[in-house]
């Protein structure tokens, strides 16, 4: 990620890439279920 080399965005960077992980594991365990 290009943002993660800026220092004082590194944690909205880190929340952004998270919520994508779980958007995507919720989307995942929905299309399996």
């Amino acid at each position: 990620l290009p943002a993660f080399g800026k220092m004082p965005s590194w944690t909205t960077s880190t929340r952004n890439t998270t919520a994508s992980c779980t958007i995507s594991t919720i989307v995942l365990r929905k299309l399996r279920a």
